[in-house]
């Protein structure tokens, strides 16, 4: 897409000391798309993709877009972006708004271990986050959540996908989550153009 909107403008949030997470912005409604990148990755994604799943969602839909880099050694949690929203929206003068969340390895352990702490957060799309790294505290987590869904995703390529089926058991305890297969995809998402927006429309509006 040539004519492709840029953001709007770049916030950042300071943890311990020089440690700076960038938010990239496109203004829209009272309904924020939060989306967190994988440990190391920029605000911008590799190749734009994030920018990419921001001007769709914007477009298409008219939602304000925030997207977080997530530095390695950074704020691995979800407070510093929650307190960038809060400002955000008493800047444009939101009395009430709502967060949907989308988050990328590293970023979907982020929200499946601290969304359910903001009620702000209606739905999650959570993909590939690694199961392998303190499944434990990602569980207790994740059923904690009490927002309309979470759904955690995982590309048949992935090496987590071997231990998906972990999820399963979470879905008889919290009706909120679910588990989707993607068929031929790898951790990035990178096989045959797929498109991240594809992951947004499909899951972020599915009444489950």
């Amino acid at each position: 897409m040539t004519n492709r909107k840029d953001f709007d403008r770049t916030l950042q949030s300071r943890f311990s000391g020089e440690i700076v997470t960038d938010y990239g912005v496109m203004d829209g409604n009272s309904t924020i798309l939060l989306v967190k990148a994988g440990n190391g990755g920029s605000h911008r994604g590799y190749e734009d993709k994030y920018l990419r799943l921001a001007d769709h969602i914007n477009r298409a839909h008219g939602w304000t877009v925030l997207s977080a880099s997530n530095p390695q050694n950074g704020d691995k949690t979800l407070e510093g972006a929650m307190q960038i929203i809060r400002e955000y929206a008493a800047g444009r003068g939101l009395e009430k708004f709502q967060v949907y969340y989308m988050g990328f390895s590293d970023g979907a352990l982020i929200g499946a271990r601290c969304g359910a702490d903001y009620p702000e957060i209606r739905r999650m799309v959570l993909v590939n986050g690694p199961l392998m790294m303190n499944w434990h505290r990602t569980k207790a987590g994740i059923l904690r959540f009490l927002g309309e869904s979470a759904t955690f995703v995982y590309g048949s390529l992935d090496p987590s996908y071997r231990y998906a089926e972990l999820i399963r058991t979470l879905e008889k305890e919290n009706p909120r989550i679910h588990l989707e297969i993607a068929d031929g995809q790898d951790h990035y998402f990178s096989k045959n153009g797929f498109d991240l927006a594809e992951l947004a429309e499909r899951y972020l509006f599915t009444t489950f």
